[in-house]
This record gives C-alpha cells, structure tokens and sequence, in this order.
C-alpha cells in the first residue's frame, strides 16, 4: 500500500494533457480588469487543475505573489468537448521558473477549481470519464474513480 503524504490533498486522479488554455487572474483591487494569459494546461481533475505560461513577466509574477487571494477564470479546449471549458477557481499556488535556450522563463500556476456554480462540472466529469481507466490518468496516492454524474 502507498503512504500517502499528508501535504498533497489531491484525492483523484489527474488527467495529464497538453491543452491550451487562457488564464484570467483577479486581483482584489483590480476586479473590472482581469489580467488575461495564454497558456497551457498540463493536467486537471475534477478538484484543479497545473497550467503553464510563457506570458508572465518576472516583475509581473512578483506583484501577483503579493496578493493572498488570486481568483481566476479559466477556458480550456479539452478532448471530447464542441466548446471550450469555462471554470472558475483561486490560485493555489504559483512557481517561476527559468528556462534554458529550448524552454524559455515560465510560470506554472496551480487552479483550486470551484465547479458548483457552472456547468462545467458536468462537463468536466464527462470528459474524465471517458479518458476514464486509460493511460493519461496520473494516478496520486489516494487516487479514487471519478463518479458519474
């Protein structure tokens, strides 16, 4: 039996991926402007979901990591689906990271997603599923099946 390591509270699976996202930080004092950057998802399930950019500034990473709460929008093309993914969530956390000449300086953002108030949690649960049992699901610790919907 795994041990699980009490600091990762991931209790499904993640769906690892390569797909394009777009990324729309809220700070609190700038709710009527949120700061928009393309990117790309890397993995999700149903409780967040990593997604990388090449768009975020060192100066611009350092004034975001500033601020305690960070909501964000998120739109993401997934497998499965006609339309793009709309989700809401906060910032978990974020890293910089530098690159070298093949992969250049980028931010990896950790998404806490809040699917309760959208349809993207059905959405969301159908595309898992049917990846469901396939080799693209990363299995965590206390990986559980996705549940129907």
């Amino acid at each position: 039996m795994a041990h699980r390591d009490e600091s990762d509270r991931r209790h499904q699976g993640r769906l690892a991926l390569n797909a394009e996202a777009l990324i729309r930080l809220i700070l609190p004092e700038e709710t009527l402007s949120p700061r928009s950057f393309r990117g790309v998802a890397t993995d999700i399930s149903p409780e967040g979901m990593k997604v990388r950019t090449y768009q975020v500034e060192r100066d611009q990473f350092l004034h975001l990591r500033r601020h305690t709460t960070l909501l964000c929008d998120v739109t993401i093309e997934l497998p499965y689906l006609h339309d793009p993914l709309q989700m809401r969530g906060v910032v978990a956390w974020m890293h910089y990271e530098e690159g070298n000449r093949k992969e250049g300086d980028h931010v990896v953002i950790g998404v806490r997603l809040d699917l309760s108030a959208t349809d993207g949690t059905r959405r969301l649960h159908y595309v898992l599923n049917r990846v469901e049992g396939d080799a693209y699901m990363t299995p965590t610790p206390s990986t559980e099946r996705v549940k129907k919907i």
